[in-house]
């Protein structure tokens, strides 16, 4: 592993980048927001992000961070647990957007390190952001092959809500190029109603046959040409076609094709939220290119959004938090 140091932040903290390399995967990783700062594929970097990291604190849009104590939106910034109302970070007008400025923008610490694998920490406190209870979170970043992993673990000492995903925006063909010519296959035929807040109201809907559907491939811009504003929507695994990682099964959620690289996403989650990059603002990304919507796209794999608020995802003291998310990448054959 090579650690590199990478700047120091608004709050005079050095932060530092370590990189991992196998030969066919090349992944770094910043101590702040323990992010995903470039993952490269025989060479070419399928992540977006930036140079510096002066511009990484510009960035609003969360590019490579992990997203916690809860991904996505929480309605009206607050939940109950057993009657108690706890009000949390207001950030998307009136809702709580990937829990504030929890996780992706607070300082890691490096906790361990393998050939191939870090782990980074961060003990969250308890009213961190206005969630209860102190809870201590370990991510791993593993490569392995053609594979590159990302295994959480987070343990609470107090009840409080815990959903976590990655950031990360992909594009297979790298920063100079859109997604739109990028084809998808979803093994999902259910997706869950959103309002004009973008917050999903519990419903569970069919894809098929409609703008959503991606059950069978194709291009993810064809419904974005035709005035479609994009993807931001978080789909249920229906079809359950399992491969074993180190001994863990996981199923199959989706399937990307670049013009040569395929990503296959496999998880122990329920669904993932799939976003095409619809409103990308901000500083240039590595290397000089422009911020353009639908440069990247994302697949957080992670439990359904606002679930708080129906009383779902709350963790108790002692509870054990794990979910593992795998990007495994080949070169494309003729398998569309």
């Amino acid at each position: 592993m090579k650690k590199e140091f990478f700047g120091t932040d608004k709050n005079g903290d050095s932060v530092y980048k370590y990189t991992v390399d196998n030969g066919t995967l090349s992944l770094s990783v910043m101590d702040r927001g323990a992010t995903v700062v470039s993952l490269k594929y025989h060479g070419r970097d399928i992540i977006l992000g930036f140079d510096s990291l002066s511009d990484y604190e510009l960035d609003f849009l969360n590019h490579g961070a992990i997203i916690g104590r809860v991904a996505d939106r929480i309605e009206d910034a607050c939940f109950q647990i057993d009657g108690k109302t706890y009000s949390v970070t207001k950030n998307d007008g009136e809702h709580c957007l990937h829990s504030g400025n929890c996780f992706n923008r607070r300082l890691w610490s490096l906790h361990s390190a393998e050939e191939n694998k870090m782990t980074f920490f961060y003990s969250s406190p308890d009213k961190d952001e206005g969630f209860p209870g102190r809870l201590d979170v370990y991510v791993s970043f593993i490569i392995d092959g053609s594979d590159f992993i990302i295994d959480y673990c987070a343990q609470p000492f107090d009840q409080t809500p815990i959903s976590l995903t990655n950031h990360s925006y992909f594009n297979l063909d790298g920063a100079d190029s859109l997604i739109l010519s990028h084809i998808a296959k979803f093994h999902a035929d259910t997706y869950l109603e959103i309002n004009e807040r973008l917050i999903t109201t519990g419903r569970r809907l069919s894809a098929k046959g409609s703008v959503f559907d991606f059950e069978n491939p194709k291009r993810i811009g064809e419904e974005i040409e035709k005035g479609f504003s994009g993807y931001d929507n978080y789909y249920l695994i229906s079809r359950k076609e399992k491969r074993s990682f180190s001994g863990k099964e996981l199923t199959l959620a989706a399937e990307i094709f670049g013009t040569d690289t395929k990503m296959s996403v496999y998880t122990d989650q329920k669904g993932f939220l799939f976003y095409t990059g619809n409103y990308l603002k901000g500083p240039d990304f590595k290397g000089g290119i422009p911020q353009r919507n639908y440069a990247g796209f994302c697949i957080e794999t992670a439990d359904e959004p606002n679930a708080v608020k129906r009383g779902k995802i709350i963790y108790n003291k002692g509870d054990i938090y794990t979910h593992t998310v795998v990007y495994s990448l080949e070169r494309l054959g003729n398998e569309i």
